[in-house]
């Protein structure tokens, strides 16, 4: 799958980060614009994410259980997990404000069905270039 066909947000030394949310890049958008204060910051994890594979804290970078994890810069979250078809792919699924630390339970099933879809046209785009 080529970079066009995926919302690439930034391709790194170690990985590429990809947001697939549903409602596109207008939710990261909106969640940016809530808190402008840390959208420099937001944006400073996602690239060191990418650059080294991961982040040390976990303030910063947060398992959610279920394979799913947070990058967080202040009140923002951007919930992700690492692709299990594109190695190389942190897929961001969910962005949001959030005022406490775990991701919600309707969350979660959001961010399942997202991923469910996402790596089921991974499957489908990698048959059909065969």
């Amino acid at each position: 799958m080529n970079d066009s066909c995926r919302n690439v947000f930034y391709h790194g030394h170690k990985l590429c980060v990809v947001f697939v949310d549903p409602e596109g890049l207008n939710a990261r958008d909106k969640v940016f614009k809530r808190d402008p204060n840390n959208v420099v910051k937001a944006i400073a994890l996602l690239k060191r994410l990418a650059d080294f594979g991961g982040l040390r804290s976990p303030y910063q970078f947060n398992n959610e259980g279920g394979g799913y994890y947070a990058v967080k810069a202040g009140h923002i979250r951007l919930f992700g997990w690492f692709c299990s078809h594109l190695k190389k792919d942190f897929v961001i699924g969910h962005a949001g404000y959030k005022g406490k630390q775990k991701l919600d339970t309707k969350d979660k099933i959001r961010m399942k069905n997202v991923k469910e879809k996402y790596e089921s046209q991974i499957i489908r785009y990698n048959a059909d270039c065969k």
